[in-house]
């Protein structure tokens, strides 16, 4: 589930802050790239359960209603297609969502005006309305509601923003990557699945644990190495005016590209240059680009990198 990129991102972002912080060991800076990488996983597994928690709050209205001394003909007779919805009720029933969330202690219990807002704001829009009052009633229009859920009501919910920062720090960077694996989650699921509907792994591959921890430990404790050929190499520019995220990238790109024999050099570089246009300066990635490029140049002839297998591939295009 968690991509190789959003994995550079954090290596990068923990190297930032190890070398920000001189008496950090490498344990504990190991500790925290890890820690933030089960972060990702809870803010996925809570957001496949929101969808849910804003159906219960919509059936607590419904009771409400029908309580009412005098209700009305809508609160006696309510539209019940969204809290019978086919895919809230996988998600509801999800086993390894219901052990997840309980065990990692994660709810929504704590934020009901939150909930509330998210059922208030989806009811007032045309794809909810038209959505209730439809003749077709399958398996895809359950799933596409909450498709359009996710894309309209949590992508661009401000509120939502502030009550993700008081829970993790790491979360606010990260809720385009997790809401995009989220909606790719319920597309994938069959109606015949019902309440076992699988849930994406933690890693896409066993080994991109390994990929995130070995990529750390060389960069710190290489640093020393890397960062001089780093200044070696931008001798010509304005040092004071270098970026200093422009340095933890390059310190990490150069950490990939002498690590891992199996990543071809232009997937590393190019990985480091749009990391470079995302988290930098905006003359960062042509400054990054040439600086690696004299670098890779350099530990290529020492014999310092040296690449197999699939790392063979496209090895003359830099």
């Amino acid at each position: 589930m968690i991509s190789r990129r959003l994995l550079r991102i954090k290596v990068a972002k923990t190297i930032y802050g190890h070398l920000q912080t001189p008496d950090r060991t490498l344990a504990q800076s190991e500790k925290e790239l890890l820690h933030s990488i089960k972060k990702f996983n809870d803010l996925y597994h809570l957001f496949l359960s929101l969808i849910v928690e804003v159906a219960d709050y919509s059936q607590s209205r419904m009771d409400i209603g029908k309580q009412k001394h005098i209700p009305t003909a809508a609160e006696k007779d309510p539209n019940t297609r969204f809290v019978n919805n086919a895919v809230v009720d996988m998600l509801r029933n999800n086993e390894a969502l219901g052990v997840y969330i309980h065990s990692n202690k994660l709810s929504w219990v704590n934020y009901p005006e939150m909930v509330k807002k998210f059922f208030v704001n989806m009811s007032t829009k045309e794809y909810f309305q038209n959505y209730l009052n439809s003749d077709t009633c399958d398996f895809k229009a359950d799933k596409q509601l909450v498709v359009n859920f996710l894309t309209n009501e949590v992508e661009d919910f401000d509120d939502l923003y502030s009550c993700l920062e008081e829970q993790s720090i790491f979360w606010m960077d990260e809720i385009e990557f997790v809401l995009g694996m989220v909606i790719k989650t319920v597309k994938g699921f069959k109606e015949e699945k019902g309440g076992k509907c699988e849930l994406m792994p933690l890693y896409k591959e066993s080994e991109d644990e390994d990929f995130a921890t070995r990529l750390l430990r060389r960069a710190v404790i290489k640093r020393s190495e890397y960062l001089d050929l780093i200044g070696l190499h931008s001798s010509n520019w304005d040092v004071e005016r270098i970026a200093f995220m422009d340095t933890v990238i390059m310190l990490t790109a150069i950490s990939e590209i002498a690590e891992f024999p199996n990543i071809p050099i232009k997937v590393s570089f190019n990985e480091y240059i749009d990391l470079a246009k995302l988290f930098s300066t905006p003359n960062s990635a042509s400054f990054i680009n040439g600086v690696l490029d004299k670098i890779i140049n350099q530990m290529k002839n020492e014999n310092k990198i040296v690449k197999s297998g699939k790392g063979l591939v496209g090895e003359d295009a830099v």
